[in-house]
């Protein structure tokens, strides 16, 4: 299966969960970032001693065909580190994706990314019943927000939202800098026990869609 972690906005997070969540499902990096993100936390990584992810950099349409033997497969997971941006590779990175997760936090900006990126979606034609909605970044003690935003997603918007959500927390970041996925870092934390509920979500996501 592809699953591609995508929006048009910059700096939502999209790398640092692509990363940890390709660490957690041990499987390749599709890395679109023009920062290339993911291919540099590989090399702290292996600087770190700790093992190599399969990071494979996409700059052209052409380098699309390599995603071609994960699509709609499976027993084969790939993760796409879409950069913030829209052009066609990214679009067509979309396109063959088979899970689309969007990461959002809760402020009216955020919203209106999200929006640009729905506009996007449905001009392209794009199946909006592959993407999903992942708040991230959040602080848990905004209740109410939370609440109103779930709402704005799933009923404004008419989109899939995930039950997970991540948390604002230092250790990503942390965890990051060092190469390491925020559970290699510290296995009993908050941040790590949330991956583990967002990646069992998705795990739930791709075997439902394997029937």
């Amino acid at each position: 299966m592809i699953i591609n972690f995508a929006h048009t906005k910059g700096g939502v997070g999209k790398s640092t969960l692509a990363t940890n969540l390709a660490v957690k499902l041990n499987c390749p990096i599709f890395d679109l970032d023009m920062q290339k993100s993911s291919y540099y936390f590989n090399q702290l990584r292996i600087a770190n001693k700790k093992p190599a992810l399969e990071v494979l950099v996409g700059s052209k349409e052409e380098d699309i065909e390599a995603l071609e033997e994960y699509a709609s497969n499976p027993k084969k997971h790939i993760i796409i580190d879409s950069g913030g941006m829209d052009n066609n590779l990214h679009r067509l990175a979309i396109l063959i994706s088979d899970i689309i997760i969007t990461p959002v936090g809760i402020s009216q900006v955020e919203l209106q990314g999200l929006d640009h990126f729905y506009n996007i979606l449905t001009n392209a034609n794009i199946d909006t019943a592959k993407e999903y909605v992942l708040l991230n970044d959040i602080s848990n003690r905004r209740k109410k927000d939370i609440e109103d935003i779930r709402d704005i997603i799933s009923n404004d918007f008419h989109l899939n939202l995930l039950s997970s959500t991540i948390g604002s927390r230092a250790l990503f970041k942390d965890a990051f800098a060092e190469g390491k996925s925020v559970e290699e870092k510290s296995k009993n934390s908050l941040a790590s026990q949330e991956l583990n509920l967002l990646t069992k979500e998705i795990k739930h996501i791709i075997k439902r869609l394997s029937k």
